[in-house]
């Protein structure tokens, strides 16, 4: 059986740089997703590091010598569909909030709340 996503919600585009900050974090406003898509449509080498979460301070880093990072790469060109903890007893009035970061450059990112159809 193959596993086939609709959208669930509204896309987001996301511009991430090499400053994640308060800028850069979109509310989906799709506190009961269970599943994003996201696609990093970059047609140059830039890859795009993200991290969501449901508080307004959510910040992607990217990992190095010193530190862990809390992000996971979209690569430039590349769509990946990610799980969420939406819709398990998370208060309603929760959004998801997603952040983007880049070592380099500026990666344009879609994001669209996606759900599961078997």
């Amino acid at each position: 059986m193959s596993t086939v996503f609709r959208p669930a919600g509204p896309t987001t585009v996301i511009t991430g740089n090499t400053t994640a900050a308060q800028g850069n974090i979109v509310s989906t406003g799709a506190y009961s997703t269970q599943y994003l898509r996201i696609d990093n449509v970059n047609n140059a080498n830039i890859d795009a590091f993200v991290n969501f979460g449901t508080a307004n301070t959510t910040v992607a880093t990217i990992a190095n010598a010193t530190s862990a990072g809390n992000s996971f790469v979209v690569q430039h060109g590349d769509s990946v569909i990610v799980a969420t903890t939406g819709g398990q007893n998370q208060d309603p009035s929760a959004r998801l909030y997603i952040s983007v970061v880049t070592a380099s450059g500026n990666a344009v990112v879609y994001i669209t709340p996606v759900a599961l159809v078997n």
